[in-house]
């Protein structure tokens, strides 16, 4: 790079120029050639050669370190060393408080006794409820360097590092955090003969890198910790510096146990480390740039969850939501208009939380797509400051432009508030055309032409789903409801494979396994897997508070359901505005959902008497142990089943892996349509227009057939107990929103005041819905069955899902615990998987009145099955074909074999002259099948027969359905008389079925029979 004097002077000013050439520059004559030692090649420190009238920055990269040693060698030259040591340490303590503060590590208010190490800070931090941060900030003193090297060594002794901490101080676990902070020359450390344990040491640039990678996770501290000290003891490992091996364990996700041979050598060199620290540091994209009032500096990162171009302060001066949005050369800053400028900064600012932070956030989103589109002017930072609707003309927006300060204030309209409410984004797409007017006025000074604003606003959001702003009705959904809600945490991949390695190890040492694949591998194995992690986490449970454990499992619980909801609900609109920066639903999502459920249900049923409170690593480690457990306790269900291929494998790392492959592969190609067609719904069906799940189900002729198998089964007719849900939805609203506890009496009589019912009918809606403990979780009482309680299986009848009341010991006598999203799952499930999916089966506890219920039962899948018949010859006859239902003659001929059996009916019928095809179609009212047991049954049915009770083998549903086809194939003219078709010619043939869930991948290849969705047929029928 190379500057003319002039503009060296117009870039820092005639004296700032000066002053860098007279401390960074060399005379070009002065610079010895082909030299490369720090003592003859002075670029290093004065990297700026002087050429005549131009400058050369000769070593780009060295002016950082040049212009650190220039500003040390004049503190030491003009005495200034203790006070540039002092300003340096008091900076330094500060970037580690927010790095800190960054992770959720808390400073404790606590006395400590002076440091022991000179020129060093230390503090105490809260990591966890029983572990404690002790933080050492040693600053490198600026007495020590010596300015004419390049890089020195700064050699740091270190004495005994374990702190005193206050005897009024609860016992805790310490982890010690030496922060090393240089000035640029090389740290060499020396331990104490007793090395403080446990013990983490991190320069400061490392750790704001590492702060940034595990936001809001304090744990993640210790546990880089405990897998570089594990990795140090299984191999001989040979570093260059201390984040070497921080970032090789980030990299290998912190585990505990590595895929090498015991006492390998390890060498880990600067390199992996480096791009570790540069891929964090790109991912938040971290910089300094002007404040709204264009005079302040300060640093912002990358928005989460937001696509790029949308950027939030690292430390905001605002008193609310602030956001920025950059492209190129220009920053654009959108504030919400309730805060103010605040006296003492905060990481991040405050959330976004009310209508106008929202409305702010959607519009720092769409800006960076505005920027570029914005006329060319001399204003580099705008302002956008958000606010209500305003007293006068609420209606419209209000607009209040101050070019002195580029700033506009816009007054959010009451129509707009009006317009969220519609199923679609002319909400925004008003908003945007405001604002666009607003920007082309501060950058060019005139409003820009009408057609020129809805040019833009149609380029960046046509009418659609594009959208940001969603107007929830949490009482349509409580799910979606944002209180209360405890910081989202999925399960953890160290602690999962921490007990593969368990599990591994000791199966390893009972059946003689060698590193590598295990072709011994059967159901049993898969069951002492399960036994031995179910043993483990009954002991950990044994010591813990059992009330504390199950508030906090709860609330975590609920916390992954609002995200794993509110992802679902916006995932349509979110796809179009953040494209490929959109977060989305993870399969880490699921298995801790379903890994929390199955803790939830062990606790209740055997709750822990213990006195240990929860922590952050506590129920990390319950996750993962449950994790691990109905990923083996699913695979031995396909093992069962023999659902395809099962491979397993016992790593060199100790860890015991298995994979179900065609079930894997079926279950996520299925997780994923269902997933897509979830979405589609929140946004078309629950989102977009509210009332119409209402109207539906107020006008299914189902409804009293449910309710009536309902009150067989249970005592109460379906509307009845999700009425009563309801009441329970509202009262835990009324208490806020979050894991509600309450006595049983004061519930019973709350509710029966509530519903107008006697406590004894609150009683019995409580039974089908309430989970209580018993002696053993694994031997529920009878009538229930031991696949009730396995967390992998499906349609349980004592998961969670189905029972969000849980009864549990209180103070004084029994309390009712629940969680309103917890409770809206169940409401769901009800209504959806048992009811919808004609999953609901009569439970052993209805034996009194089995025979009702299944005549119920047995009728609302008759009338599913025959609705779905309807929606298939429906669609057959849009497109052109006639068609016939439930057949059971052609032309007098009944459908029967060759000896005399009935061949039963064929489904629909249709014929299609422009194709010359006949359709067999057999229709199958399908639900989804999630765990191996449902695929298997569904297997069964369809393609490899059910066994009978007494012997023998039911003909599966294809080969029923083949021989229908064959008969219409040995009577095809018969066929085509219903159509005056007397031509034979050309005429085919073609049996299918018809599901209505997509069919498993397994499926379809197993079939010798196309299966298809009714979307698949309907595109079939439209081929010519």
């Amino acid at each position: 790079m190379q500057f003319s004097r002039t503009e060296l002077n117009s870039l820092l000013g005639v004296n700032g120029a000066r002053d860098i050439l007279l401390h960074l520059g060399i005379r070009a004559v002065d610079v010895p050639p082909n030299s490369t030692s720090a003592g003859r090649q002075p670029l290093l420190l004065r990297p700026l050669v002087l050429t005549g009238t131009d400058v050369i920055v000769a070593c780009p990269h060295a002016l950082l370190a040049a212009t650190v040693r220039r500003v040390l060698k004049i503190a030491q030259e003009q005495g200034q060393s203790e006070r540039l040591d002092a300003f340096i340490q008091q900076t330094n303590v500060e970037r580690v408080d927010l790095a800190l503060h960054r992770l959720d590590a808390p400073q404790l208010n606590v006395s400590l006794s002076p440091p022991m190490l000179p020129g060093s800070q230390h503090s105490i931090h809260l990591l966890d409820a029983e572990l404690l941060l002790h933080v050492i900030v040693v600053t490198e003193p600026v007495s020590v360097i010596e300015p004419a090297e390049v890089v020195g060594l700064w050699a740091l002794e270190l004495p005994d590092l374990h702190p005193t901490l206050p005897s009024d101080l609860p016992s805790h676990d310490v982890l010690t955090l030496l922060v090393a902070a240089h000035l640029g020359d090389t740290l060499q450390f020396s331990l104490p003969a007793q090395e403080p344990t446990p013990f983490l040491l991190l320069e400061l640039d490392d750790l704001e890198t590492f702060a940034s990678a595990y936001h809001k996770d304090p744990v993640a501290l210790l546990r880089v910790h405990q897998s570089q000290q594990a990795l140090k003891a299984q191999l001989d490992v040979r570093h260059f510096g201390p984040l070497d091996v921080v970032a090789y364990c980030c990299k290998a996700q912190m585990v505990r146990s590595f895929p090498f041979p015991e006492g390998q050598l390890l060498i880990l060199g600067p390199g992996p480390s480096s791009q570790w620290r540069r891929d964090v540091k790109e991912a938040r994209d971290r910089h300094l740039v002007l404040w709204a009032d264009q005079e302040m500096l300060i640093p912002i990162e990358r928005a989460w969850d937001a696509p790029p171009g949308v950027y939030v302060p690292v430390v905001s001066p605002w008193s609310r939501g602030a956001m920025a949005a950059e492209r190129e050369d220009r920053i654009i800053w959108v504030l919400d208009g309730t805060g103010e400028l605040s006296g003492e900064p905060d990481e991040g600012g405050a959330p976004f939380s009310t209508p106008v932070d929202q409305v702010a956030q959607a519009l720092a989103v769409w800006l960076p797509r505005l920027l570029p589109l914005l006329p060319s002017g001399r204003r580099p930072v705008m302002t956008l400051v958000i606010h209500p609707p305003q007293e006068v003309q609420p209606r419209e927006f209000g607009v209040q432009v101050d070019r002195k300060r580029n700033t506009a204030h816009l007054a959010l309209s009451e129509h707009f508030i009006e317009l969220l409410s519609q199923p679609d984004n002319a909400a925004e797409r008003e908003l945007l055309a405001v604002t666009t007017h607003i920007l082309f006025e501060l950058a060019s000074n005139k409003p820009p032409a009408p057609d020129r604003i809805r040019e833009v606003v149609d380029q960046l959001a046509p009418p659609g789903d594009a959208r940001l702003i969603f107007s929830v009705q949490t009482a349509m959904n409580a799910e979606l409801d944002p209180r209360d809600l405890t910081q989202l945490r999925l399960v953890q991949v160290s602690e999962w494979h921490a007990n593969q390695v368990r599990v591994g190890r000791a199966l390893a040492a009972e059946h003689h396994w060698i590193p590598g694949p295990i072709t011994a591998l059967n159901r049993q194995v898969m069951a002492q897997a399960n036994t031995l992690l179910f043993t483990d986490l009954r002991n950990e449970l044994t010591a813990c508070h059992g009330p504390e454990l199950l508030s906090a499992l709860l609330a975590l619980y609920e916390s992954v359901r609002h995200d794993i909801a509110w992802l679902s609900h916006t995932g349509v609109a979110r796809q179009h505005t953040h494209g490929q920066a959109a977060r989305h639903i993870e399969g880490r999502h699921h298995r801790t959902s379903t890994a929390l459920r199955f803790l939830i249900e062990l606790v209740v049923a055997e709750p822990p008497s213990g006195a240990r409170p929860p922590s952050l690593l506590l129920i990390d480690r319950l996750i993962g142990t449950a994790v691990a457990i109905i990923e083996y306790g699913m695979v031995g269900d396909a093992l069962q089943h023999e659902l395809g291929t099962v491979t397993a494998e016992y790593g060199l790392d100790g860890a015991f892996r298995v994979q179900a492959h065609e079930y894997a592969e079926a279950a996520t190609a299925q997780a994923t349509s269902f997933l897509a067609r979830s979405m589609h719904m929140e946004n078309r069906l629950r989102y977009r227009d509210p009332d119409l799940a209402a109207q539906q189900a107020d006008t299914d002729s189902r409804l009293e057939v449910v309710d009536d198998a309902f009150r067989n089964l249970y005592g109460l007719s379906f509307r009845d107990l999700m009425g009563f849900l309801n009441e329970v939805q509202n009262l835990g609203d009324d208490l806020g929103g979050g894991v509600t506890r309450m006595s049983l009496p004061e519930f019973l009589s709350v509710l029966s005041h509530r519903t107008g019912w006697p406590e004894a009918t609150v009683k019995l809606a409580l039974h089908p819905l309430t989970m209580w403990p018993r002696a053993d979780f694994l031997a529920p009482p009878a009538p229930y069955l031991k696949s009730d309680v396995y967390p992998w299986q499906f349609n349980r009848e004592l998961a969670l899902t189905r029972r969000p009341l849980l009864l549990v010991p209180g103070a004084a006598g029994e309390d009712i615990v629940w969680g309103n999203r917890v409770v809206e799952g169940a409401k769901h499930y009800w209504a959806y998987s048992l009811v919808g999916d004609g999953r609901l089966a009569v439970p052993p506890s209805a034996a009194t009145s089995k025979k009702k219920a299944q005549r119920a039962l047995q009728s609302l899948r008759e009338t599913s099955a025959a609705a779905f018949n309807r929606t298939v010859a429906d669609l057959c006859r849009s497109r052109g074909c006639d068609v016939w239902e439930n057949v059971r003659k052609i032309s007098s001929r009944r459908l029967i074999t060759p000896t005399g059996d009935d061949l039963g009916d064929v489904d629909v019928l249709a014929i299609n002259t422009r194709q010359r095809c006949v359709w067999v179609v057999e229709c199958k009212n399908y639900s989804i099948a999630r765990t191996p047991a449902e695929l298997a049954n569904d297997l069964e049915v369809l393609i490899r027969g059910k066994q009978k009770r007494r012997g023998g083998q039911e003909r599966p549903l294809i080969e029923r359905h083949q021989r229908r086809a064959e008969f219409v194939r040995d009577h095809l003219s018969d066929v085509l008389q219903l159509v005056s078709e007397t031509n034979l010619q050309g005429w085919t043939v073609r049996a299918l079925v018809v599901m209505s869930a997509e069919p498993f991948a397994l499926m379809r290849s197993l079939s010798t029979l196309p299966l298809l969705s009714a979307d698949e047929l309907d595109a079939l029928l439209q081929q010519v």
